[in-house]
């Protein structure tokens, strides 16, 4: 007997902007950064940094019949956080990528390309990916070219990253949504970026909290990256 698949999160969103004409894009947006929960991921960073639970334990005793809270230390409160999370954290990123990744290709040309690309810098990047990883379940890479036309890379926190999948077995992305706080006029806004195979569209939080289009990108939608004035696309969604 077959069993159906079930419906991949683009499908979702194909599916409600479909049958409701009022759900854009922008709501869409909105949804997913408001139900992304992340407290899991800082919890794991906090723990890496010996921030433990048991730091913020109460004491209570009854008073008159009522639970009340010992803020007076009737009750012993010790509270003393061990760093076992950190030193077994380290550890894996000690075993997994201690020594510095060795890449072979061929031809030659193509090999000594690839070690010239990913040097040193990669090395520390990894290690933080693996770190990040570690803590949080995930960690994000962004490769993109820069103003000059050079390949670059750089680590993205998985606390700004909703990923969306083609497939039910999340093995290719179809978007990325990454987001995060800047400051506009002296108050925190979220900025939003929307990620597909070609184009990136950046979104804002305007003055009500809902998001719209930024104008202060000179080209939105943009293409992934620009060779004199000709945009390009990778091909896939820029995320590893």
């Amino acid at each position: 007997m077959l069993f159906p698949m079930a419906p991949t999160q683009t499908e979702l969103i194909n599916e409600k902007i479909a049958e409701q004409s009022n759900v854009t894009l922008e709501k869409i947006i909105q949804e997913l950064i408001e139900n992304h929960d992340t407290s899991e991921m800082k919890k794991g960073v906090r723990y890496y940094n010996n921030e433990n639970d048991i730091l913020n334990r109460k004491r209570y005793y009854y008073k008159d019949g009522q639970k009340v809270e010992d803020t007076e230390g009737l009750k012993p409160n010790n509270r003393i956080p061990h760093n076992w999370h950190r030193l077994l954290v380290d550890q894996k990123v000690s075993y997994l990528v201690g020594k510095p990744v060795t890449f072979t290709a061929e031809p030659l040309e193509f090999h000594e390309k690839l070690n010239e690309i990913l040097c040193e810098e990669f090395d520390d990047v990894l290690t933080e990916l693996v770190k990040g990883a570690a803590n949080k379940g995930v960690e994000w890479l962004h490769p993109y070219i820069d103003e000059e036309g050079n390949f670059d890379f750089v680590r993205i926190p998985a606390e700004q990253v909703i990923p969306i999948y083609e497939g039910s077995l999340q093995k290719k992305l179809q978007n990325v949504l990454r987001y995060y706080t800047v400051v506009v006029n002296g108050e925190e806004r979220i900025k939003a970026e929307w990620y597909d195979e070609n184009t990136v569209t950046f979104f804002i939080q305007d003055d009500s909290g809902a998001f719209v289009l930024d104008d202060t990108e000179p080209i939105n939608p943009a293409s992934h990256f620009y060779y004199g004035d000709q945009g390009y696309g990778w091909g896939r969604v820029p995320f590893i």
